[in-house]
């Protein structure tokens, strides 16, 4: 922009930045990064990503240019986008808590189930996982083995059973894996265990032995990561966050 004394666009920027070759760009779309990195740069534009040192200016037909470095951001306008930023920054620190205490509140429900209905709901979150044929099994007839299913790799299917253990600090040792894969084997290809509590690190270590049946583990915390992940027992709202981005309209 400074050798052509004129503002350009970001595809303009993109070629001028290759026929100069000042940068090899390694991207399915170099242009896209001009951008960004231009915008981040460009007064009057904030959002997270922004930083706050300012190189350029937005012109009034989509285009950008160079900021007269001998210019002063008025006083007046740094407040203001510092106030932006402390605003946006406020928001995601607000967003982060409400998760945790959300978090906090499903394991809490969660070690509050009956017996029954978290091996129901753990079958349920295979289900939504993508097993198919996931059966819970009637108790005091399931033989140690709370549920069934199978799971679709590729062209082959594997069959898995599953145990559940409700309990609200008591930790799952070795034995208890071990005692599970020993149901599980002959039977079954892979076993995953659910606990509301948490494993011991000698459980962890017990979950794959060389030619034995794997055991997956499920601790609280990866169970409710799961229910994140897959919107299960867990809604989401989406918060409307506008920016200034008239300049993207603007761009030829």
């Amino acid at each position: 922009m400074l050798d052509k004394g004129r503002p350009m666009a970001p595809a303009e920027a993109y070629g001028a930045i290759v026929a100069a070759d000042l940068y090899t760009f390694n991207t399915d779309d170099p242009v896209s990064v001009v951008r960004a990195q231009i915008r981040r740069r460009c007064l009057g534009l904030d959002f997270p990503s922004a930083l706050a040192t300012k190189c350029f200016r937005a012109t009034n037909d989509g285009r950008y240019t160079l900021i007269d470095h001998a210019r002063v951001v008025p006083d007046q306008e740094a407040p203001e986008r510092d106030d932006v930023r402390s605003t946006l920054a406020q928001m995601l620190a607000l967003q982060h808590e409400h998760e945790r205490e959300v978090r906090t509140r499903v394991l809490e429900a969660l070690k509050n189930l009956e017996p029954s209905a978290f091996e129901r709901f753990a079958g349920r979150l295979l289900t939504a996982y993508g097993f198919e044929q996931v059966v819970v099994t009637r108790p005091m007839r399931d033989g140690g083995i709370d549920g069934h299913g199978q799971l679709r790799i590729g062209l082959t299917t594997v069959s898995v059973a599953f145990q559940c253990k409700r309990y609200r600090d008591k930790p799952i040792g070795p034995d208890a894996v071990e005692s599970f894969r020993g149901r599980t084997s002959g039977r079954h290809e892979q076993g995953y265990y659910f606990t509301t509590s948490r494993f011991t690190r000698e459980a962890i270590d017990a979950q794959r032995r060389p030619g034995a049946v794997p055991i997956v583990l499920f601790d609280g915390e990866r169970i409710v990561d799961i229910m994140f992940e897959k919107a299960f027992g867990v809604g989401f709202r989406n918060l409307r966050i506008p920016e200034l981005n008239i300049d993207l309209v603007l761009e030829e």
